[in-house]
This record gives structure tokens, C-alpha cells and sequence, in this order.
């Protein structure tokens, strides 16, 4: 028989109360309460007999389970949070680690991220920056912000703007989940495939150039892709291939730049990439037509998103004062592309601008100083007499 919870034993009272004359029930009132609820009669007997014992004291009726008040206290996550928060987060790799640490148990650790007191996060790796980056990347977004006719500050839509960005793209994927059968009980039907490489550093891979710019009327935006690669005719006969065949061979451009101020890096090349990986490219040859039809499918809704996360971006680096540790607000375009309300711009605060302009002005200082202090040192071998 099912356990009656709080709200199914307050509404077996009210039914008994209904039922009963000057708190005197009828032959056969228990029983049939307890069928309409799917209860136990001697459940149904005990809330009545509780109810009008603590009826007799002139104080509302209670009966509620008495279980709650039973077994275990449990234990306050204030404390345990405490407990945790002594261990340093860098120490915080895995359970075991913070179970040690902290002193805790394997299942409080799950409890509290259970309920929502810890979560897991990624430690990332960023671009070390110095004072003169920081200042080249506020001045950067602060050129980019506009004042309008009714005193209000936005991002310039950046209609003048071409960005160009170079992408390299693999043929295999060293890692990839698929979905194989099983039985019901567990017994795999299939076996997950397996790809052989003599090495990962040699699988093969191509770069490609890409210019875009926003969106607008009827022009999509796209400007071109362009595989940067050199095809030439074999001279020898080799074993991998005969002579005279026509070989395309990637060549290298340069190496990857700080990529949150390029709105290709900011969503596009995945989109592209996320396209062209429902394909299974053999050659590079392969891999070239296929990435050509990705970037060909891919809307210039999507592109203009990507420059509305770029001045998402310019913002957040106004805010914290060049750096590169932030995280983005979600805007939520694809409800307001539905409901046809996407900004071409995004209008910014003064206060914003005003104290991008200040911390300008303190990194200066603080790289001319630097470079001061930087030429009064004496160079290696030397003395400084004073």
C-alpha cells in the first residue's frame, strides 16, 4: 500500500469531517474513504484519530506525516559550502580531490551538485595581455561606438567593414561520437568504429581564407572562401602516387591571431564547420568542394548574428578594460528574428564609454612607465654605479 502524502491526508480529513455527525462517523465511513483515496483503512483510522485528538486541544487539526520530523538530521550546505570553499579552486579537479581536501564525503560532494550549490565549469587558457594589447583593444571598440542625433550613444553597424580571416580544416576528425545498437540488456549489437592514422599530427588538413561583410538588401554578405593550397604535376613516380598525376598540396599562411574582435571566429567558421561535418571527405580535393558547399548553404542570417555578438564583445571589453576574461549576455536573436524585432545596432551606455575612455588614459601611464623602467635597466655584463 502507497505511502499518503501531506495534501492526500488533509483531504481524508476533510472527507471524514464531511461525513461525520458531532464528530461521530457511520459503519462503514473508513472503508469507504480509504477505497476512494487507494489507502489502507487503519491509514485512514489513524489520521482520524489524530485529527480529533488535536481537535480536542482547540487548536486547528494536524495531520501531517510525522516522518519528516524522523531519521537523520540533514546537514547545512552553508557549512559544507564553507568546507569547500577553504579547498583553492585550481585544487578543485575531480570528487576525489575535493572529497580529500575538504573532508567530506563522495555523496555530499554529489549532493551539492545536485541541488545546485556547485557546478562544473571549464578552466580556460587565454591570450596573456599586456597594457599596450589592452589599450589597442579599448581603443579598437571605442572607435567603433557612434553618437546619434538624439544624444545617444550605439555601434557603428560596421556596413564599411570587411573582416578576412583564415580557418584550418581537418579531412578526419581524431574524435567523433556515433550511436550504435544495443540489446536490452546491454549487449552491443555493433562495435564503434575505428580510424587509423600513423600519427594525428598527420592527418590531413587545408586552410582556407574567407572574406565576409554584413549583410545587407539582397547581398548576402559573402565575399569569397579561397583554399590556400598549391597544385602541381608529379615530376617522379613515388608509392603513394605516379608520376604526372595532379597533386594539391595546403600550404601554411599564418599563425592564429586573438580571435574574439573577427566575427568569422565568432560563430561563422563553426557554422560552416558544422556543415561541412556531415560529410566524409576522402582528399583534400574532397575536403575543398565540400567546405565550398558549407559556405555556400550558410545564410547571411547567420552572418549578421556574428556581427551583433561582435559589438556584444566590444562592450564587454569596454566593461573590463580590455581583458579577455568575460562572458557574453544571451540576446536571444533568434526570438527576435521571429518576431522581427533584431537591432542592427546595439545602443550602449555613457557611463560605459566615459570609463573605457579613463582606463585608456591609466594603461597609457602605465605603459610609458613600464617602458621607462624598462630602458634604465642595465643591460646584461654591465654595472650600474650610483
Amino acid at each position: 500500500m502507497k505511502q499518503a502524502t501531506d495534501e492526500e491526508r488533509q483531504a481524508v480529513w476533510k472527507t471524514l469531517l464531511l461525513r461525520s455527525t458531532r464528530g461521530v462517523l457511520s459503519p462503514g465511513d473508513i472503508v469507504q474513504t480509504a477505497a476512494h483515496f487507494h489507502l489502507s483503512r487503519f491509514v485512514v483510522a489513524r489520521i482520524w484519530e489524530r485529527g480529533i485528538s488535536s481537535m480536542g486541544d482547540r487548536v486547528a487539526a494536524v495531520v501531517k506525516s510525522r516522518k519528516s520530523a524522523r531519521g537523520r538530521k540533514k546537514l547545512d550546505r552553508a557549512v559544507l559550502c564553507e568546507h569547500v570553499s577553504a579547498v583553492p579552486v585550481n585544487e578543485r579537479e575531480n570528487h576525489r580531490k575535493i572529497q580529500q581536501a575538504s573532508n567530506t564525503s563522495s555523496y555530499l560532494i554529489q549532493q551539492l551538485i545536485k541541488e545546485g550549490y556547485m557546478r562544473r565549469a571549464l578552466r580556460q587558457t587565454r591570450s596573456l595581455l599586456t597594457a599596450s594589447h589592452r589599450v589597442a583593444r579599448l581603443k579598437l571598440a571605442v572607435n567603433h561606438v557612434k553618437l546619434n542625433g538624439d544624444g545617444q550613444y550605439y555601434f557603428d553597424p560596421m556596413f564599411d567593414v570587411v573582416h578576412i580571416d583564415e580557418k584550418w580544416l581537418y579531412v578526419k576528425k581524431i574524435a567523433q561520437r556515433v550511436y550504435v545498437l544495443t540489446g536490452k540488456d546491454g549487449t552491443p549489437l555493433e562495435e564503434a568504429p575505428v580510424q587509423y592514422v600513423q600519427s594525428k599530427r598527420h592527418i590531413k588538413k587545408v586552410m582556407f581564407l574567407c572574406a565576409v561583410a554584413r549583410p545587407r538588401g539582397d547581398w548576402d554578405g559573402k565575399i569569397g572562401l579561397w583554399p590556400v593550397v598549391e597544385t602541381y604535376i608529379t615530376q617522379r613516380w613515388g608509392v603513394n602516387r605516379p608520376a604526372g598525376r595532379c597533386v594539391t598540396v595546403a600550404k601554411n599562411a599564418c599563425r592564429a591571431q586573438i580571435p574574439d574582435l573577427n566575427c568569422l571566429d565568432l560563430g561563422y567558421f563553426c557554422s560552416i564547420q558544422s556543415l561541412q561535418s556531415h560529410t566524409s571527405p576522402q582528399t583534400t580535393e574532397d575536403l575543398i568542394k565540400e567546405v565550398e558547399i558549407a559556405f555556400a548553404e550558410t545564410t547571411a542570417e547567420t552572418l549578421n548574428k556574428t556581427f551583433l555578438t561582435l559589438q556584444l564583445v566590444m562592450k564587454e571589453i569596454m566593461t573590463n578594460e580590455g581583458r579577455n576574461h568575460y562572458r557574453l549576455t544571451h540576446m536571444h536573436k533568434d526570438k527576435l528574428i521571429n518576431a522581427g524585432q533584431l537591432p542592427t545596432t546595439l545602443m550602449r551606455d555613457a557611463e560605459i564609454l566615459f570609463s573605457a575612455r579613463s582606463a585608456i588614459a591609466m594603461l597609457s601611464v602605465e605603459q610609458i612607465y613600464a617602458e621607462q623602467l624598462r630602458a634604465a635597466q642595465p643591460l646584461p655584463g654591465t654595472s650600474l654605479n650610483l
